[in-house]
């Protein structure tokens, strides 16, 4: 049984290299353009789902209670409490 020469896997690979980036850039021309074909207007951030209420209140908290040390009561690491929140 005879080996594929060297060559023919360095074409290969290279070839696999180059479908897989045009394939890339083809799926992101489409998603950005159907962005754009719904309303979205080129350089805007996606839009993005409103936080809630208690969500915020958690991130002020946190923030109040960065700088207190470990041994402080006050001081708490971040618990995950809802697991279906997202932060």
């Amino acid at each position: 049984m005879t080996h594929a020469p060297t060559s023919l896997y360095v074409i290969v690979m290279i070839f696999q290299i180059f479908m897989f980036f045009m394939l890339n850039v083809l799926l992101d021309i489409r998603s950005r353009n159907a962005y754009l074909r719904d309303g979205g207007t080129d350089g805007t951030p996606s839009p993005m789902l409103e936080v809630r209420q208690d969500v915020k209140d958690h991130e002020n908290e946190v923030r109040r209670h960065q700088n207190l040390g470990q041994d402080d009561e006050n001081s708490y690491q971040i618990k995950a409490v809802d697991i279906g929140k997202t932060y």
